[in-house]
């Protein structure tokens, strides 16, 4: 017979996952308008982002793989180079947990505009392309994660109070 805490916790770990789920179906089906200089919002790893903040390194990095694995098959760059950057940025999310206060916030929006660079970064890296396109990308992929990832956070820490509850 298993305790209610790990039911809590397995219910909840099947919410964040199957919001993984909707988020890159919902990237995958993206209309192109939606795409500002060239660069969609990647909702996946704004999850990841979001999960690394509130419950850890390990949650962030397990969501980026998820989000990578999901939306890698249908992204134009290389695959690698989508693993390589939701993990490590997934995982990198949740340093901040352990160090600073992140009910601030400003905590996700600063961890947003930091991942969305730090992503871009990888790619650039692992996908060489013209120093322009890398700091225009960065520039709006940091905007689009510091507007996604505050509201993301919240909608998990109303979620993993939900599950405290009982409810």
């Amino acid at each position: 017979m298993s305790s209610p805490d790990f039911r809590r916790s397995l219910r909840y770990s099947g919410l964040l996952m199957g919001l993984v789920v909707i988020a890159a179906a919902i990237q995958t089906r993206l209309p192109s308008g939606l795409e500002w200089r060239g660069v969609a919002p990647d909702l996946a790893l704004a999850i990841a982002i979001a999960a690394g903040l509130h419950d850890g390194s390990m949650t962030g990095a397990a969501m980026g793989f998820l989000g990578a694995y999901l939306i890698a098959p249908q992204a134009s760059l290389s695959p690698g180079s989508i693993y390589f950057s939701h993990i490590l940025v997934g995982y990198l999310s949740g340093f901040p947990r352990a160090r600073l206060y992140t009910e601030n916030p400003l905590v996700p929006v600063a961890a947003g505009l930091a991942a969305g660079v730090l992503s871009e970064t990888f790619f650039y890296l692992l996908t060489p392309r013209s120093p322009l396109l890398w700091i225009q990308g960065a520039a709006v992929q940091g905007l689009y994660l510091m507007a996604l990832t505050p509201v993301i956070h919240a909608l998990l820490h109303s979620l993993g109070r939900m599950m405290e509850s009982g409810a």
